[in-house]
């Protein structure tokens, strides 16, 4: 199988399903951004390692803060990404791997946006997330991806065609008549041996000729056998 034609058709589906997943980090009260007072802040509670669950105070929960609700920009990004990898690829505009190549740019690219609205614990190089310098590099992977398959056709599930071999061609391996071995040798005895039948050989080779009528009464058979053989047969 084709790797690249596989994956040119299955990354609109991984980047729904990566859509989809970003609302697990809501039920697990986790990965969000920086806080803010936007109308669709976040709500945070106080969560329990313990017990999993928000803690309570009075018969409510605890609520930590509002924050930016990352997740829900990643799955927004993670949708558009898939609509326009398949209305360009429907428009034929892309070449083979080019749908990779181009996902790996832009999911790369939301991811890097993402992750400067965060603010939890991360390992810093540079004064910059981890994370961030991952987006960076495989974004120019992706990229160096997309320019390498610039003149390639478009990606095509049908297998390559395979040329039948010709029903009536003869075979290379099989000699013709006259190249076989000992075909021109007997070509050349055949007048030979008819040279050295007797007359004998030759009256039961030559066809049978019409008997005529002599006064009235046909010759029979065996007469005309018998004349035949006397005929034919040389003076001792």
């Amino acid at each position: 199988m084709d790797f690249i034609a596989f994956a040119d058709a299955a990354v609109p589906g991984i980047v729904i399903a990566q859509a989809l997943g970003r609302w697990g980090n809501w039920f697990n009260n986790e990965l969000y951004g920086r806080a803010t007072t936007l109308p669709w802040r976040l709500e945070i509670h106080n969560l329990d390692v313990v017990t999993g669950k928000a803690e309570r105070q009075d018969g409510h929960p605890v609520v930590l803060g509002y924050y930016q609700p990352t997740f829900l920009y990643e799955m927004i990004w993670d949708l558009l990404v898939a609509v326009v990898l398949l209305v360009l690829d429907r428009r034929r505009v892309l070449r083979r791997g080019q749908v990779l190549a181009l996902y790996i740019m832009s999911y790369t690219l939301g991811r890097f946006w993402v992750e400067a609205l965060r603010e939890d614990h991360a390992n810093h190089i540079l004064g910059m997330r981890v994370n961030s310098w991952v987006s960076i590099l495989v974004f120019l992977g992706g990229l160096a991806l997309f320019w390498h398959q610039r003149h390639q056709p478009r990606s095509s599930a049908a297998a390559p065609a395979v040329d039948a071999p010709a029903a009536d061609a003869p075979s290379a391996d099989v000699p013709a008549d006259a190249d076989r071995p000992g075909s021109s040798e007997a070509a050349a005895d055949e007048p030979v041996e008819a040279a050295t039948r007797g007359p004998r050989h030759a009256a039961v080779d030559r066809p049978a000729e019409p008997h005529h009528l002599d006064s009235g009464h046909a010759v029979s058979s065996v007469e005309a056998a018998q004349r035949t053989d006397s005929t034919a047969a040389p003076p001792d």
